[in-house]
């Protein structure tokens, strides 16, 4: 009996040391895990709300820069040199709202701050009109895995990701705009290119009728509202790969006394672009130079991404001359070489005759043939473009005299030009264009469908 005494009591004893062991070591883990907590805590460099920042200052080795956010737009406050980047400030904003370190490195001493570069930090300030929110940025770690930060109300010197963090080391560079013009697509009203100080192409928005229009000389040919919108967006978004001079005076030294093109854009708000484009140098196929005159910048940027400066008016046009589909006529009257045919179309009731013969009795092939007889003089094309030719002796090769459904004719008629190409009229004026020989007398051409129609027809 004494013996089992003897066990419990030792049990009892050594159940005791248990309990307690265990509390020593939950107290310990509690009081890691409140270190630990404590030590995250003081690693959360900022926490605010980034959509709240309206004001900006960096001051960095290029100067001292404040920004203001004005109608959801970032904008240099204290000077006009240049266009801010607004993704670049914004991108600042959000990226400091939730900032954390990754370690630190103790408290801040002067012979720490020398050692760590923040004796002599880039410093950025953020303002929402209450509170302000600064960090202090340092030297890269000899590894350039972490910057050396400090913040305004924290003692010690912290480490955070370089990767991340490399916006805030700021500089000049970075915070210019680095798009060719600062609109976007719907902010565009304006697009001017000149060479050799002739305008090439004059492309105006019509708010009104939400369309874009050309100069009057060309009225005889519709507009590709698509490939103005396309290039359009090409521009909005084309961004300079590097920057080089500012306030240029020696405009030879890029070959800007003789530009390649200039161009003028102007904005919705009234404000205008002025830049000048130059192939200067030996990799031409690769950078073009763009130089914008109100600040003397120079840029450089991919040939590829500026490829609109080579464009004329002819590209923003649609090719087809006629361009009246067969839906919209009652029928045509089709002269060549001294001989006039008369077309009915009635495209609701898929029938249509040739000088009173109905067509569409002949069979799939003849239908197939008029409808590709008339395709091929609606669709076309024009080669180029020459307002100055001289037709007044030109010779009458072809015409088309189209009936309309909505009432009224159009007539389209070819004059040679030369062997190649010919003159293209509408309603008896002469447009403007000049089409490829081919597109009457070669394969797939309007005679060769015209000529498998008559055979058609004579059986």
């Amino acid at each position: 009996m004494k013996k089992i005494a003897v066990t419990i009591g030792v049990l009892a004893v050594l159940a005791v040391g248990s309990v307690s062991a265990a509390l020593i070591v939950r107290n310990n883990e509690n009081k890691k895990s409140a270190e630990e907590a404590a030590l995250q805590a003081d690693y959360i460099l900022f926490s605010f709300d980034s959509d709240n920042i309206t004001e900006a200052s960096i001051d960095c080795e290029d100067g001292y820069y404040t920004a203001e956010l004005i109608d959801s737009v970032w904008t240099l406050s204290n000077s006009d040199e240049f266009t801010l980047n607004h993704t670049y400030i914004q991108g600042i904003c959000t990226y400091m709202s939730t900032l954390t370190a990754e370690k630190d490195y103790g408290e801040a001493t002067d012979e720490s701050k020398e050692t760590y570069g923040l004796d002599d930090p880039t410093i950025i300030t953020l303002s929402d009109g209450k509170n302000d929110y600064t960090i202090y940025v340092g030297d890269l770690d000899p590894t350039e895995t972490y910057y050396y930060v400090m913040t305004e109300d924290k003692e010690k010197i912290y480490a955070i990701d370089a990767s991340s963090a490399s916006s805030l080391k700021a500089t000049r560079l970075m915070m210019k705009d680095t798009y060719l013009i600062p609109y976007t697509d719907s902010e565009v009203y304006h697009i001017q290119l000149l060479k050799d100080n002739e305008i090439v192409y004059d492309l105006d928005y019509d708010e009104e009728n939400s369309v874009w229009t050309i100069p009057d000389e060309y009225s005889y040919f519709t507009i590709d509202q698509t490939a103005i919108t396309s290039m359009i967006n090409v521009m909005t978004r084309c961004e300079a790969q590097e920057f080089f001079d500012e306030n240029l005076e020696d405009y030879s030294k890029y070959g800007f006394d003789e530009p390649t093109a200039e161009l003028i854009v102007t904005g919705s708000d009234g404000s205008e672009v002025k830049l000048l484009f130059s192939y200067y140098g030996n990799n031409t196929k690769t950078y073009t130079y763009v130089l914008y005159e109100s600040s003397g910048q120079v840029a450089a940027f991919y040939t590829g991404d500026i490829d609109f400066i080579e464009d004329t008016t002819a590209d923003y046009l649609v090719q087809e001359v006629c361009n009246i589909s067969i839906y919209d006529i009652t029928g045509f009257d089709f002269t060549y070489d001294g001989k006039t045919d008369e077309f009915s179309v009635d495209m609701e009731n898929s029938s249509a005759s040739m000088n009173g013969t109905s067509i569409s009795d002949l069979g799939s092939d003849a239908s197939s043939d008029f409808t590709s007889f008339y395709n091929a003089i609606s669709y076309m094309k024009f080669m180029t473009i020459d307002f100055t030719a001289d037709t007044s002796d030109a010779e009458l090769l072809m015409s088309v005299t189209l009936h309309l459904s909505e009432g009224g004719d159009t007539v389209f008629e070819l004059y040679k030009a030369d062997d190649d190409s010919c003159y293209m009229f509408i309603d008896g004026c002469y447009t403007g264009a000049i089409g490829d020989m081919t597109d009457l007398t070669g394969k797939n051409s309007v005679l060769d469908y015209y000529e498998e129609l008559v055979d058609d027809m004579e059986g």
